[in-house]
């Protein structure tokens, strides 16, 4: 496996573990069900806050506190190792494009 590809995997492995961890937090210390659990582990480490629900016990703030502190910094780490990633393809596919171009315009007396 080439590196771009290992980043990528434990980068959204990382993102996808932030999600349950959070999930499973919210789970336990506000007793919500998994789905709104997982509704607000999404919209809190997006960093959207619809501001529908919010964490009222005392356990549930201090771990979505330290949760939000780390998940923010994973989330998006991740979206700027995909946006790098992203980037050096496509940059390497113009020096690709480049690189043929110019083998091409050195074809002196090339009939196809």
């Amino acid at each position: 496996m080439n590196e771009s590809r290992l980043k990528l995997l434990s980068t959204l492995l990382a993102m996808v573990g932030m999600i349950i961890i959070t999930t499973a937090g919210l789970y336990y210390f506000e007793n919500w069900s998994l789905f709104d659990s997982l509704w607000f582990a999404v919209i809190s480490l997006t960093t959207t806050g619809y501001g529908d629900m919010i964490p009222v016990t005392l356990g549930g703030r201090i771990f979505l506190l330290a949760v939000l502190v780390i998940g923010i910094g994973v989330i998006f780490y991740g979206l700027g190792i995909i946006i790098s990633l992203t980037i050096e393809a496509q940059i390497s596919m113009m020096m690709e494009k480049n690189k043929m171009q110019k083998a091409i315009a050195k074809l002196e007396n090339h009939v196809v």
